[in-house]
C-alpha cells in the first residue's frame, strides 16, 4: 500500500538510476518506472566497466531523490497559501524522499561488483564505497519506519530553508 501511495517516489527512484546510467556512460536496456508487483520498478542496464559506474548507478537515487525532495518542499513557499498545490507538492516531496534509499538489490550489486574489482586489483574505490554502502544497507534494515523518518526530515529541511517552518 505504501508503494501505491508514494508511486511518484518509485518512478523518480528508477529515473535516478537511469540518469546515473547515462551520466556514467552505461546503456539502458529497459526501464520500468512503476508497476504493481515486486519490484515496483527497475532499470536494466549493461554491465558496469568499473566500480564507480556500479557505485553511482546503485546509489544515484539517494543523491537525486534527496535533492529533488528538498527542492519540492522549498517550492511550496512559491505557492499561494491555502492552495491545493501546496498539498500536492508536499505529497510529492514526501513520496520522492521516501524512495531515496537504494534497494537491497541496488546495494548488493554494487557490493558484489566492488568485491570483483578488488579481487582483480583493478580498483581501490570499493574501499571507500563499502562503508557508504554498509551504512545505507544498515539504514534499510529499519524498513518503513526509517523511510518515513528520512522522508519527513528532508521535507522539514526544505520547509525550513523556505522559511515556512521555524524550529
Amino acid at each position: 500500500m505504501f508503494y501505491f501511495l508514494t508511486f511518484p517516489g518509485v518512478a523518480v527512484h528508477e529515473w535516478a538510476h537511469k540518469i546515473f546510467c547515462k551520466l556514467s556512460g552505461l546503456k539502458v536496456i529497459k526501464a520500468v518506472y512503476f508497476r504493481f508487483g515486486n519490484p515496483s520498478g527497475y532499470v536494466i542496464h549493461e554491465a558496469p566497466r568499473n566500480y564507480l559506474q556500479s557505485f553511482f548507478v546503485a546509489t544515484g537515487p539517494i543523491i537525486f531523490n534527496s535533492l529533488l525532495s528538498v527542492a519540492l518542499a522549498y517550492a511550496i513557499s512559491w505557492l499561494q497559501p491555502g492552495s491545493y498545490w501546496r498539498f500536492i507538492f508536499l505529497w510529492l516531496a514526501f513520496s520522492v524522499a521516501a524512495h531515496a534509499f537504494p534497494s537491497e538489490e541496488d546495494l548488493s550489486g554494487a557490493s558484489h561488483d566492488g568485491l570483483d574489482y578488488l579481487k582483480q586489483g583493478s580498483s581501490l574505490w570499493p574501499l571507500i564505497g563499502f562503508p557508504l554502502i554498509g551504512l545505507m544497507w544498515l539504514a534499510g534494515r529499519f524498513g518503513l519506519i526509517f523511510r518515513i523518518a528520512f522522508a519527513l526530515s528532508l521535507v522539514v529541511v526544505g520547509l525550513v530553508w523556505a522559511g515556512l517552518l521555524v524550529l
